[in-house]
């Protein structure tokens, strides 16, 4: 990765994929985000979710109980 050296960010590939994970799932649910992922039990796309701090506040703003 010749620019994370250049520019001194710290950025592997995989974390595209994370980013993909996180912002489908705020518009698909974990099943269709399983598929799009090719992964083949829901347990892996999981983990990629609990990377994500906001997201359950997140769930909880998107429910309407955002008191």
């Amino acid at each position: 990765m010749k620019y994370t050296k250049k520019t001194g960010i710290k950025f592997a590939p995989h974390d595209m994929r994370r980013t993909f994970a996180g912002l489908m799932f705020e518009k698909v649910d974990i099943y269709q985000l399983k598929e799009a992922l090719r992964h083949t039990d829901v347990s892996t796309t999981e983990k990629y979710l609990q990377t994500r701090p906001d997201g359950a506040a997140q769930a909880v703003r998107d429910a309407g109980l955002d008191f």
